[in-house]
């Protein structure tokens, strides 16, 4: 089972292929019980079920997992109980050299976990507004760093495909790192976001692509929700603090399981988040919604 786990809900960047900056849901940082109660009732006992691969923790969720000093304790505490976890870190990187100016190098402390840990740096060059994400410092940090890459970490790096980064940003991204041991990745197709985000590269499914229950979603409160690109938690299937994991299991599992019976029977979605991933308008579940309430 892999494990997606939003530590906290803010970001430094306002990406255009993004809906964060939008966002109407509270921000702010998970709670010490919130992250032990998913750590030692979900994560560990849990992790081996539903698995294809080695379990992953992903610790982010539409944010910036840097802005987050208690990071490295969660990344302990998970080592401490959970080594045998893969950890993936989505990052846009520009915060590597401050951790280091404060004497926090992040890298080097990833060095020190006994997990395998991939890093992977997304370039965003321009917010939605088109003002400049300064990277100047993290290429020579991030070089340094690659001259003797820690041996438990992955470094991969992705260019997103959209009206705001060209062929030649990509382009001039990939030669950056041209010698070095970092995989360099363009990646054609940004999340669909719900329907709530349109992009000369969005990508679609067909149908929930978590319906295998393979991944396990815990919003900052602790809500239990159903996939990682319900931006605003409009589907809640729980929470850790109010409810039993036994019961979240089944419920969420029980979720996933409708999702495929709607796919099998090519029916409207229940939720207008899951719209875009059955290839539904988002705008028609709503109002179909609306008429039942009606």
């Amino acid at each position: 089972m892999n494990f997606q786990v939003e530590l906290h809900n803010f970001c430094n960047f306002t990406c255009g292929y993004c809906p964060h900056k939008d966002m109407d849901r509270q921000k702010e940082f998970m709670t010490d019980r919130v992250w032990e109660t998913i750590l030692h009732r979900y994560i560990v006992p849990y992790r081996y079920i539903n698995s294809f691969s080695p379990p992953t923790f992903i610790g982010h969720k539409d944010t910036e997992p840097l802005i987050n000093r208690k990071l490295p304790n969660r990344m302990r505490d998970l080592a401490a109980v959970a080594p045998d976890m893969k950890i993936d870190i989505y990052s846009n990187g520009v915060l590597l050299p401050n951790w280091r100016d404060r004497g926090e190098d992040f890298i080097a402390f990833l060095a020190t976990l006994p997990n395998r840990v991939r890093y992977m740096m997304s370039y965003h060059p321009v917010n939605h507004d088109w003002s400049v994400n300064d990277y100047s410092k993290v290429v020579p940090y991030l070089r340094d760093v690659l001259r003797d890459p820690p041996p438990n970490v992955e470094f991969i790096t992705v260019s997103h495909k959209s009206k705001w980064v060209s062929e030649d940003m990509q382009e001039m991204w990939r030669a950056t790192w041209d010698g070095f041991p970092i995989t360099v990745h363009a990646n054609c197709s940004i999340n669909p976001w719900t329907g709530r985000m349109e992009d000369i590269a969005t990508c679609h499914y067909n149908g929930c692509p978590y319906s295998d229950f393979g991944h396990w979603f815990f919003g900052t409160t602790g809500n239990v929700i159903a996939c990682c690109l319900d931006l605003e938690e409009e589907i809640v299937l729980g929470n850790v603090l109010c409810d039993g994991h036994a019961e979240m299991f089944e419920a969420t599992q029980a979720f996933y399981a409708r999702q495929r019976q709607i796919l099998e029977e090519k029916r409207c979605v229940d939720h207008p988040v899951c719209a875009n991933c059955f290839g539904q308008r988002r705008e028609d579940v709503e109002l179909l919604q609306l008429e039942v309430r009606l």
